[in-house]
């Protein structure tokens, strides 16, 4: 894939989200010890934000990730 947030901004007014206005907001949740992962987001938040889209991050310490993820284990 190539980088292109022209592209990206128009695919995005196409599905009719306007011009100029923040598009969604997205959330990012990573295992507060996922140092790479929580770098990775850092960086593709400046990509989207490009096209208008806000990426907020949130980090949880890793018992609470997991259970977020898989639940309590109870069905």
């Amino acid at each position: 894939m190539v980088y292109d947030p022209v592209e990206a901004r128009r695919i995005l007014v196409n599905a009719g989200y306007p011009e100029g206005e923040e598009a969604f907001i997205l959330k990012f949740i990573a295992n507060s010890l996922s140092l790479d992962f929580i770098d990775m987001a850092s960086m593709v938040k400046e990509y989207w934000a490009d096209i208008g889209v806000t990426l907020t991050m949130e980090t949880m310490e890793p018992t609470a990730y997991t259970r977020l993820l898989w639940g309590s284990g109870e069905a």
